[in-house]
């Protein structure tokens, strides 16, 4: 759903940058007041459940304190974006969505191999 509403905006408002500036030339200063703290309390909320989750799924396939992975995973987020420049940004996504598949992957074959319900890919298809 937000990303057909994101194409729509761009399609009909391509100059604008976010949704508070469709507010702010439709509506005007008033409600684009009002709509400022509930667009960043959205994205706030959107940002720690994501945040949440990855630390949540991280801990289950690591075994780390969620804690730990709570303050990790944040940190190496932000080192991440400090050490990429934005001419560099295909590059860098293109180099997270790799490590990420890499990561994966590992997990989902040290799962089938050592998990003693599963042993194998054909033990999950055959449970």
């Amino acid at each position: 759903l937000v990303v057909i509403l994101s194409v729509e905006l761009k399609l009909k408002c391509p100059e604008a940058g976010s949704v508070l500036d469709v507010v702010m030339s439709r509506w005007g200063e008033a409600a684009h007041r009002a709509f400022t703290p509930l667009v960043m309390l959205s994205s706030l909320l959107n940002i720690l459940a994501m945040y949440s989750s990855i630390s949540i799924t991280v801990q289950a396939l690591t075994g780390a304190p969620a804690e730990a992975c709570a303050v990790l995973v944040p940190t190496a987020v932000v080192i991440f974006c400090a050490h990429t420049r934005p001419f560099d940004s295909h590059v860098a996504a293109a180099f997270s969505v790799g490590l990420t598949l890499v990561v994966l992957y590992a997990f989902l074959f040290t799962t089938y191999a050592t998990s003693p319900d599963l042993g194998s890919a054909s033990g999950v298809w055959w449970s």
